[in-house]
């Protein structure tokens, strides 16, 4: 596998996670979901305003002055902009304040040597089969393949911007460590990636 990931991480970013000695636990991320929020009800207001000028208030503010002979405030485009506007931005806020909340469902846990995570069954550190890291510097973002013993497979994002970070974190570097353990030197991929076999993730 090969990258272009080149830009390290702050003191920060490279800060070493809290120790943990017993189960780990990422709840969903506060800023993640608090600003999901926000931005969802900035637009579904902004959108119920756009519903009250583009079709009720602007056109009757334009018929009463050109009743009047005056010249109108709003141009048939300005009005058009808005009724757009209120048809799209309140289903587009809602959908998007689902998706913040259904995204970061749940909590990640990692507690005798199994990862726990929403949407996948639960995954002993021995099945895990690749860690694609080619993200996790710049991003904080990390996928992680497996193949449990009923030879379901899957890929886990790791996110530490939309789940806590601090346990996300630990939980990436314990499973950095397992791969790191278990795998071979010579069988571990260029630029990030970790799997038992040959790298098959390109970036």
């Amino acid at each position: 596998m090969t990258t272009d990931d080149t830009t390290p991480k702050t003191d920060t970013d490279t800060a070493a996670a809290p120790a943990y000695t017993g189960p780990i636990v990422a709840k969903a991320g506060t800023y993640y979901r608090v600003t999901g929020l926000i931005m969802g009800l900035v637009m579904f207001v902004f959108g119920a305003l756009s519903i009250r000028d583009g079709f009720y208030k602007w056109p009757e503010q334009t018929r009463q002055e050109l009743a009047a002979g005056q010249k109108p405030s709003h141009n048939h485009m300005s009005i058009l902009l808005n009724q757009l506007l209120g048809v799209v931005l309140p289903p587009v806020s809602i959908v998007l304040v689902g998706w913040r909340l259904y995204n970061s469902r749940g909590q990640l846990r990692l507690q005798n040597e199994t990862l726990e995570v929403p949407g996948h069954p639960p995954v002993p550190l021995e099945s895990i089969t690749a860690l694609d890291r080619s993200l996790w510097d710049r991003k904080g973002i990390a996928y992680v393949d497996y193949q449990v013993a009923s030879n379901q497979t899957g890929k886990i994002k790791l996110d530490d911007f939309t789940y806590e970070r601090d346990p996300v974190d630990a939980i990436y570097e314990r499973i950095e460590k397992h791969l790191a353990a278990d795998v071979p030197t010579q069988s571990r991929g260029v630029g990030g990636a970790t799997e038992p076999a040959s790298t098959t993730t390109e970036s």
